[in-house]
């Protein structure tokens, strides 16, 4: 199986896992049994045995390596490649509105990153500082663009969107994901003020209006796109539902790139 593995790329290089001979195994198995229906329904195997091999067999590939690499059964492996390759080729879009919320990396960049967090959420902060960086200086750069909504009316949202007024809305993420604990108002507060946003003007803008009409609309929106826990993606309106890890969304947002690239 050497073979379809060696000239994949994806997902930072993560083919140079090595597997124990029986992982070896067991990725053997998984390769020759799972089927994909966007490669006409064949193996996984046999997808990328092709010429060309099936663009999204490629980026299976090293997914279900990392999988079996982690310990997941045949089963468990089976399982969570059927939900990627689904969500990768869904045909069903959400409606998201790009306009109203601050974006990182490229605006004109053809693929769409959106995820609904909550600055309470440890992990969505740290998948948004993640991210932001792969859209600006990494894998994403003129490829993808960011744009993270608020899900929430608490004082970490608010406080998100109030940076947003001092054009600081993703520093103030980055600046969260930095401290390993929840955030009351005093935290929220200095880290403002670490920014350089004072604090009489931004305790104003947490109480004003406009903000909580925002916040209320970015939650409204979620709930029609069948949002209900944070962090949630859709990568160009289609509902990412594989692992929320950031290599692998990073890797799907590549693959969406290629399908735009070959115009399929």
């Amino acid at each position: 199986m050497l073979f379809l593995l060696m000239s994949l790329a994806h997902a930072g290089n993560l083919t140079n896992i090595q597997l124990s001979p029986a992982q070896q195994k067991e990725f053997d198995s998984l390769a020759q049994s799972f089927h994909i229906a966007a490669c006409d329904s064949i193996s996984l195997e046999k997808s990328l045995e092709q010429k060309p091999p099936c663009r999204l067999a490629e980026y299976v590939a090293p997914f279900a390596k990392w999988l079996v690499g982690k310990g997941k059964t045949l089963d468990e492996c089976v399982k969570d490649c059927g939900a990627r390759c689904e969500c990768m080729t869904s045909a069903r879009h959400f409606k998201i509105d790009l306009l109203d919320a601050p974006v990182a990396g490229d605006r004109h960049a053809p693929v769409s990153i959106v995820v609904y967090i909550s600055a309470m959420c440890p992990l969505c902060k740290y998948l948004a500082s993640e991210i932001f960086r792969e859209v600006t200086t990494g894998a994403l750069q003129g490829k993808a663009r960011l744009v993270a909504k608020p899900f929430t009316a608490g004082p970490g949202d608010r406080a998100l969107v109030a940076a947003g007024h001092f054009n600081k809305y993703w520093d103030y993420i980055i600046a969260l994901n930095n401290i390993k604990m929840r955030p009351d108002e005093p935290i929220l507060l200095r880290v403002a003020d670490s920014l350089g946003m004072g604090n009489a003007a931004f305790n104003k803008l947490l109480a004003d209006s406009l903000i909580m009409k925002k916040l209320v609309g970015f939650r409204e929106e979620g709930e029609k796109n069948e949002v209900t826990v944070t962090p949630t993606f859709f990568i160009n309106g289609k509902r990412y539902r594989s692992y929320k890890d950031p290599q692998w969304v990073v890797d799907a947002a590549l693959y969406e790139y290629e399908e735009l690239k070959s115009g399929r």
